[in-house]
């Protein structure tokens, strides 16, 4: 009798220590997660210092980078639906009673650790969008050419509906599915490089029709 009670104190201590591991390692993205949302509060406040067209580019490179956060924020709400989906099939299958109080405890942790990041990450999105909003507003202010306005607008708009198709598959779906994930990255990756291409063309052509008139 002593030996099952010394076998089912082992299990208790290993379950423990999973526990904590896996707690450790939640405590950690969440920290992660934390971190990012001050790199979103430090761009929305450089935003408000674009005024000049001196300042479109580096807005567009911070543009670039809150988008890159966002990506990297999707794959880490991924990959924390499937350790939450491995949690559920541990806690199910888990036949000792220590065994089990471990993995639904490790489930609770899992479970909330996705509600986080899923939360955070619905929040950089928007953010996302204020940014760029107020990029697009300052775009506004500088006389782009007749022949670039258009197109510009059009990249612009397009990036915001993939954002908004982004909030919304996050907000509405339990699982997302990472291929589409990736194609919206790609779409917007490809979007903000035609963009900054655009606006360069555009700055290079009235340059030099200033020049012309000299």
């Amino acid at each position: 009798m002593r030996r099952l009670t010394n076998k089912n104190d082992s299990l208790s201590l290993q379950s423990v220590a999973s526990s904590s591991s896996v707690q450790a390692f939640e405590r950690q993205q969440i920290e992660n997660i934390y971190d990012r949302q001050r790199d979103l509060t430090e761009l929305r406040a450089g935003f408000t210092e674009v005024q000049g067209e001196h300042n479109v580019q580096q807005a567009l490179l911070l543009l670039h980078n809150n988008a890159n956060n966002c990506f990297k924020l999707i794959n880490m709400l991924q990959e924390s639906y499937n350790t939450v989906a491995e949690k559920k099939k541990t806690a199910k299958s888990a036949e000792n009673p220590f065994r089990s109080n471990s993995a639904k405890t490790e489930l609770n942790d899992a479970e909330v650790a996705h509600r986080t990041k899923k939360d955070f990450l619905i929040f950089a999105l928007h953010e996302l969008m204020t940014a760029f909003t107020s990029f697009s507003d300052a775009i506004g202010s500088i006389q782009l050419q007749d022949t670039s306005k258009g197109q510009i607008t059009t990249v612009i708009d397009n990036f915001k509906a993939y954002i908004r198709d982004l909030i919304d598959e996050v907000s509405k779906t339990s699982n997302m599915q990472i291929e589409n994930v990736k194609q919206h990255e790609a779409e917007m990756c490809s979007l903000l490089d035609e963009l900054t291409e655009k606006l360069k063309l555009d700055a290079n052509d009235r340059l030099e029709s200033i020049m012309s008139i000299k």
